[in-house]
């Protein structure tokens, strides 16, 4: 086998310096005057959204912004990029699923993003987030995908 096949070892050189604790990760780098966005995420597999009251959160010391998906649709902030579309029948293309930043109507996801808090720490960012209220309704999930059936 030569010196670069399939399957050789080689020696990895960040090792040492994280092992010692030496090394650094993005979370010690600090720039100066550095924002800390927190993502309030949803803890309902499926729901409406009702109401999201974010007023208590925006007064909170140290927070520069509260985003809910109707401020970013009014700032035009457009869907995720899907990335890659899969071929289905010969000459045409899987739907293209649109996927919001955050919530939009209803929470499809136990962790769907709902509001996005920035402010000067990440523990104000946090603490903002506690202070949000929502008012979600609880649906019906889909817990599996194929059910079997008798043959």
């Amino acid at each position: 086998m030569g010196k670069f096949g399939i399957g050789q070892a080689y020696r990895r050189i960040e090792d040492q310096r994280f092992l010692t604790g030496t090394g650094r990760y993005t979370d010690d780098i600090h720039p100066t005057a550095t924002a800390y966005l927190h993502l309030l995420r949803s803890p309902y597999a499926a729901g409406e959204i009702r109401e999201i009251d974010y007023s208590a959160a925006s007064a909170s010391p140290g927070v520069l912004a509260v985003y809910t998906i109707a401020d970013l649709d009014a700032s035009g902030i457009k869907n995720l990029p899907i990335g890659v579309t899969a071929p289905t029948a010969p000459g045409t293309m899987a739907a293209d699923c649109p996927r919001p930043v955050l919530a939009r109507d209803r929470v499809r996801y136990v962790g769907e993003p709902m509001v996005g808090i920035v402010a000067e720490t990440q523990v104000q960012a946090e603490d903002a987030a506690e202070l949000i209220s929502f008012d979600i309704e609880d649906t019906p999930v889909v817990d599996q995908l194929f059910q079997s059936r008798p043959l």
